[in-house]
Order: C-alpha cells, then structure tokens, then sequence
C-alpha cells in the first residue's frame, strides 16, 4: 500500500493563494508534519496565468520558510495545475484498448480547444468491470497548454525545486474524501473564488467533468457595491451574518446561490441522458452531491437543498487522518498523497515531470542529459556498413591468397564438417517488463530514484529484459550496451522462454 518514501509535499497555486503541505509516513498511517498558507498580492497571477514571476518566486520560498511547525525543507513536489488552465474529457472505449492512442488523439482533436502544437494531453483507460473483463473502458483525458507547465517548472527551479509531477485539482480533492464516499455514485461540487468545478464520480472513476460558471468572487463584488464595504466584511455578510432583516442582500445571496442550483441540475439532467447509459451510474435521489468550499455554512448547503430538492447535499467530509486539518488545504492533501498510495496511479492522469509529449521539459539541459537513441542507431549502422565493407576486402584477399589449396585438403576439410553433431536447443527462462498504457512516453533514469538523471524514454507497450528490481524500480536492458532504471509503478514483469543457442 505504501511506497518507501518518508514525506511527501503537495502544493497548490491559484489567483489569491500559495498553499503547502507536507506528509509523513508514520507507522501505519499518514500524518500532516507541515503546512504553510500565503495570501498573493492581486496581480500577480490572473486565473491561472502567471504575470509577475519575481513576485511569485518570492512569495513560494516564503510560504516553505512560514510553514508550521517547522518549515519545509523538501525540494520534489506533487503540483496541480489550475483549474483554469486544465481541460478534462472523458470517452467510453468499449472494443479493447486496440488503437486507444489514436483514439485518444482523435477525442482531444474534437473536444479541446488547444492545437496540438500548443497542447499536450496525457490519459488513462479504467476498465468499467474490473470484475468481469468487459472489455469496455472510460478514458480520462487531461490537456494544458505546453507553456503552462514550462512556466511553473521555471519558476520552481528558480528556488531549487522540483514539481515531480503535475496533478489536477478535482481528482486531488476526490483522493482526500471519507472512504464511506468513495466507490458510491457522487457529484462533487467544487467552490473557489474564481471557477466552480463539477465532477461526476462512479467507482472511485471520474465520468464527467464541467466548469459551470466562474467562482463566488462575482457575488463578492456584488456585495461589496451594495454596501459600500470591504472584501473581508462582505466575505463575514455572506456566510456568517443573518441577512433575515436584509430582504436586499438575503434576495441576492439567494439567487446566487439558485443560479447556481439550477446550471447543476441542468448538468445531472445531462449527465443522466448523454454520459452514462448504465442506470446504476446514474446520478438520482438517492446519490450523494458533495460539496466542497472553505466558506461554506450551513445555510448555503440548505439554499442548495431547496433549490435541487435534493435532501443529499453534504458537507464534504475528509478521511479520518485529516480530520482536524483545516478543508482548505485538502487539495494539497490529496497532490501529496499520490506518494504514498499508488492506486491512483491507475485511475488518475498525471504529467511526469521531465517530459511534455514527445518534448523534454528542462529545455536548457536536452544536449546533455537526453539521450537520442535514434542518433545512436544511425552511430552503431554506420560502423556496422564499414566493418562490412572491410570484411568483404579481407575475404577477397584471403581467396586470393589460398586458391592453390589441394583437392585433398578440401575433402578432408569436408568430412571433418560432415561428421559435427548439431547441437540440441537449450532453452530459458528470462524475466522482461512491459510498460503499462500511461498515454505517455515513461523516463529512463541512470538509478532507481527519481532524482537520477533523465537519460532516455520508451513507449506504453513496449518490452525490455528485466535485469533487477530494487525498491519499486526495475533495471532494464535497453540495447546490447545500454542500462537504465524505470518505476516499477509503470510496468508489468512477465516472463519468457528464450532459445539461447539459436
């Protein structure tokens, strides 16, 4: 269940905040042994893009240095990428995973508005029966922009830091939810200040995923001109003051807060009608619609009631080891927590640092750390031609040189060829890893860690002779000279008879 990691860090970004938070394996469980929160001055990043790095830099080494108890000393980080600046699509595949690439290509072709010179995509496919092969699958698809992770790996390797991975924020938020929610038909509804997400889940799968409208900070500033009042005040008027007495103010928390009710149904209707073709995977009465947001009370989730009529709205609620965790930093949670257990691994798709696509992400670094096994080919095909060619010479020569041999010498020669026994085939058995279909080339390092240098890829499918397995990381063989290290997460050991004396 656990990876032999002692601490991991998750850490999330967005248009007011830094927010940071370090795990520690303790025993048998996962505990908080840091956490770090930075209000952003405005400006400095606008709905995901960042516009002021010198700013930005400063502000994240300072929420590491603020941290508490202690501050945060680790430099591999799990990243999510804003919400504004993720797309996630989701497609049934129900013929094998034969052609799931172009599959893949085409569904981001259609429904993604980046080109493919500007984006990158990576996916998984999740069996929809993990219990009887069906052979039919949902494929989760997640695409950025190729310059939205440039930028944020530059800016933390501005402070010596490294994003390990890049993660979204939805599927985090869905790691850190109560065991008694997950694996049940649920709509989570995620509530931040510039975007709301809805996310449909089914068996610990996201099935659809939708941005529905842009975050409270429209209602905050609507507040904010009605009286005349500072963003705390209005942010303390609209989720903690009673506005019974306010007919003004209550009627325009209200019809918010229905709007927002009415584009969830609408989206449940869509969901029922367009997404799933199973009734089991329905979303009715009886699921659960979740929701998330650090301001919440009691009342907001009541206004939501009525407006769905549905009584199965509730308060998000986190696994036990977070329970006295502030919600606000469950997200970071659920980046950090992708360290330890890797079964979502299975169901989530991440960005691994080092590559974008077919792209390596340290642009600055591709002459010296990225191994270009096609120029090593053209090398090793180019010294095969002429080691040929003298060959031939030497042959030819050789002839020459022996054509007096005598007719007696040959047949000798002959029988002595005649009478040598084939010998009988002498099988093995070796060991070899197939690498799983992440949607992405998987990096090669030059030890079993993921600090060790880069120094090639191979492709989902492809198979290699396994020559160790050492702490969740397999040794393998990727040409007659060349050795690498690859996560054991990422592939499968199978084995094969192989004829050694062919």
């Amino acid at each position: 269940m656990f990876n032999k990691s002692k601490k991991s860090i998750g850490i999330e970004v967005n248009d007011h905040s830094i927010r940071v938070v370090e795990l520690e394996k303790q025993e048998k469980k996962i505990a908080v042994s840091a956490k770090s929160e930075l209000v952003l001055e405005k400006g400095i990043i606008e709905r995901g893009v960042i516009k002021n790095s010198n700013l930005l830099v400063k502000s994240i080494n300072k929420a590491f240095a603020q941290a508490e108890p202690q501050s945060i000393k680790g430099t591999r980080l799990h990243f999510s990428i804003p919400d504004e600046r993720v797309y996630t699509h989701i497609f049934e595949l129900d013929s094998g995973l034969g052609g799931l690439k172009n599959r893949a290509l085409k569904e981001y072709r259609d429904n993604i508005p980046i080109s493919e010179e500007d984006g990158i995509f990576v996916y998984k496919a999740i069996e929809k029966d993990s219990k009887n092969s069906s052979n039919s699958f949902n494929v989760v698809v997640v695409a950025t922009r190729k310059k939205t992770i440039l930028n944020w790996q530059n800016i933390f390797e501005q402070i010596n830091k490294e994003i390990e991975l890049f993660d979204t924020e939805g599927l985090s938020l869905y790691r850190t939810l109560h065991s008694e929610y997950q694996g049940k038909n649920i709509l989570l509804v995620d509530f931040s200040r510039e975007i709301i997400q809805i996310s449909f889940f089914t068996k610990n799968s996201i099935r659809y995923n939708y941005s529905i409208m842009s975050g409270f900070n429209k209602l905050l500033e609507e507040v904010m001109k009605m009286k005349n009042i500072g963003e705390t005040e209005a942010m303390t008027y609209i989720f903690h003051d009673d506005q019974s007495n306010d007919e003004k103010g209550g009627n325009l928390i209200n019809n918010y807060f229905e709007e927002v009710g009415l584009e969830i149904k609408e989206h449940i209707e869509y969901y029922n009608s367009r997404i799933v073709n199973n009734s089991k995977d329905q979303f009715t009465d009886e699921s659960l619609l979740v929701l998330y947001g650090e301001y919440f009370q009691e009342k907001i989730i009541n206004i939501l009631k009525s407006s769905l009529r549905n009584s199965n709205v509730v308060s998000f609620k986190s696994s036990e080891d977070f329970n006295d965790l502030e919600q606000k930093y469950y997200r970071c949670v659920g980046l950090a927590m992708r360290e330890f257990y890797h079964k979502w691994d299975k169901t989530d798709p991440m960005f691994i640092s080092g590559v974008v696509g077919n792209e390596y992400l340290k642009i600055k670094e591709v002459s010296s750390r990225f191994f270009d096994y096609k120029n090593l080919f053209k090398v090793v095909l180019l010294a095969s031609f002429i080691l040929t060619a003298s060959l031939v010479v030497w042959f030819k020569t050789s002839l020459i040189r022996n054509s007096q041999v005598s007719e007696s010498e040959i047949e000798n020669a002959v029988e002595e060829i005649n009478v040598v026994e084939e010998a009988p085939p002498i099988y093995t058995d070796k060991m070899f890893i197939v690498v799983d279909e992440i949607g992405m080339k998987l990096n090669v390092r030059a030890s079993n860690s993921t600090s060790s240098e880069i120094i090639g890829q191979i492709e989902p499918g492809s198979e290699y002779e396994l020559l160790e397995e050492k702490d969740l990381w397999f040794k393998i063989l990727l040409n007659e000279e060349f050795e690498g290290w690859v996560s054991a997460n990422y592939a499968t050991k199978t084995t094969k008879n192989i004829l050694l004396n062919d």
